[in-house]
């Protein structure tokens, strides 16, 4: 996998990141990951040579080219923080086979392709690339203070990998988590670069480099069946992505609503068990098809984008955020009170409020409001139609008070026959309005008041 920030979501316009948007201290960090990768460079020249042997240098050649397709043929993660690149085993196959020059050779070549090729802003790609110089280091420095004078294939040696690899892997996810922690302000803990199988990914790529190498220098014909493996790590590793297809809307790159309702169904039920309180939230974002009829329904996309890109930094981890329609959005928040729920609201509603949306087809940026409906569980045995209808129902109040504010469900039937009796007034005429196919759970696309508001426009 091997972490760098161009696998992690960074400050900026499509998550590639801004110099002038990072603050003094992820500058300064950058910069000094950069300098002492620098000095590395230019103060062990001994080790930075490049093999002059006829075998050396063909060693060197099939390590650059898997290490290059490696970055050509990058599998997407799961999510939009991560992808996966097999680079990994190549670095590690220069470093026992040919030294830590060789590898580092590679290693700035693999770089330079995956910049020509993804073209990551200039100081995202120089901390990934000097970040990968230092952590090559520090695993040859270790792998040789432990190997000492054993051999390779010795039990000595075998040590030395393992302390080599977890040095490598350490080193490598602390100092993008340093990165990705300072550049967006979060705890070090919040940047996911520490995920257990992001962990054991890169140790088994480095691993099985290590293992095609010593191979290498015993049968170089021999080694290559370990490139049957590592396509299997490549297969593996699409995976996760193939699963995050099933369950991630593409316009925003939150959940979807199949995934929405199967979470909730699934919290409900240990919510039953633990008596614990679970809320809802709906969101829907205030007359988006005036924006859609003004400046074009790309304009629209990148307003939901942003605004998708809101709530998914408001929530925690462990909500679940996702888009269930064309401007309307669903939090599921376990363990949490609707009170609680409509306090951390409130403060996205402001932001959202005071945020400007730049978009292609306007000079200037646009404004949005949004308005939501809260419900929390009620009683033991409630089950995701009647909790997600609640929240539906203090929507469209939302709605019918002016639109950009929040309203909590009431806990009894009153209020259903209240909203059926209620009017709606339109800002514009309904007759004019285009209405695609909703993609809401099924609990919920019979509601009588989400077909009373797609006639009213929202």
């Amino acid at each position: 996998m091997k972490q760098s920030l161009s696998n992690c979501r960074w400050p900026g316009p499509a998550g590639t990141g801004s110099p002038g948007q990072l603050s003094g201290l992820a500058k300064g960090y950058i910069a000094l990951v950069a300098v002492l990768g620098a000095a590395l460079l230019a103060f062990v020249p001994g080790e930075l040579r490049l093999p002059s042997d006829r075998r050396g240098l063909i060693t060197l050649v099939f390590a650059v080219i898997i290490a290059a397709v490696c970055q050509l043929q990058k599998a997407e993660g799961k999510t939009a923080r991560t992808s996966y690149d097999l680079g990994l085993a190549a670095f590690s196959f220069a470093l026992l086979a040919l030294g830590l020059g060789s590898a580092i050779f590679v290693a700035l070549f693999a770089c330079l392709v995956d910049w020509i090729w993804h073209r990551y802003p200039w100081h995202i790609q120089t901390f990934n690339t000097f970040s990968l110089i230092v952590g090559l280091s520090a695993a040859a420095a270790t792998y040789g203070a432990i190997l000492g004078e054993s051999e390779q294939a010795s039990a000595q040696g075998a040590l030395a990998l393992a302390a080599a690899t977890a040095c490598f892997v350490v080193l490598n996810h602390l100092m993008v988590g340093l990165a990705v922690s300072l550049g967006k302000k979060e705890p070090l803990a919040k940047s996911g670069v520490f995920a257990r199988s992001g962990l054991l990914i890169d140790a088994g790529l480095f691993i099985t480099g290590a293992a095609a190498a010593l191979l290498w220098l015993t049968s170089p014909h021999a080694s290559l069946v370990m490139l049957v493996p590592l396509y299997a790590f490549w297969l593996v590793l699409k995976i996760p992505s193939l699963e995050g297809q099933a369950t991630t809307d593409v316009k925003t790159g939150l959940y979807n609503a199949r995934y929405f309702q199967e979470a909730l169904n699934k919290e409900l039920s240990r919510a039953n068990r633990t008596a614990r309180p679970v809320t809802v939230i709906i969101g829907d974002l205030d007359l988006l098809r005036n924006i859609n009829n003004t400046y074009g329904h790309l304009a629209g996309d990148q307003v939901l984008y942003g605004v998708a890109q809101m709530l998914k930094e408001e929530f925690r981890d462990y909500d679940v955020v996702a888009r269930v329609g064309g401007e309307e959005f669903c939090v599921l928040l376990p363990e949490t009170r609707a009170a609680d729920a409509a306090r951390r609201v409130e403060r996205l509603r402001q932001k959202i409020q005071a945020a400007r949306f730049p978009v292609d087809t306007s000079p200037d940026p646009i404004r949005v409001s949004m308005s939501f409906g809260i419900a929390e569980r009620l009683r033991p045995g409630e089950d995701a139609k009647s909790l997600l209808h609640r929240a539906d129902l203090a929507l469209y109040k939302a709605k019918l008070a002016g639109r950009n504010r929040i309203r909590i469900a009431s806990q009894d039937k009153s209020d259903r026959r209240s909203i059926a009796r209620a009017p709606y007034a339109a800002d514009t005429d309904p007759a004019t309005e285009r209405f695609s196919p909703r993609e809401w759970p099924e609990s919920v696309q019979s509601s009588p008041r989400r077909t009373k508001l797609r006639a009213a426009g929202r």
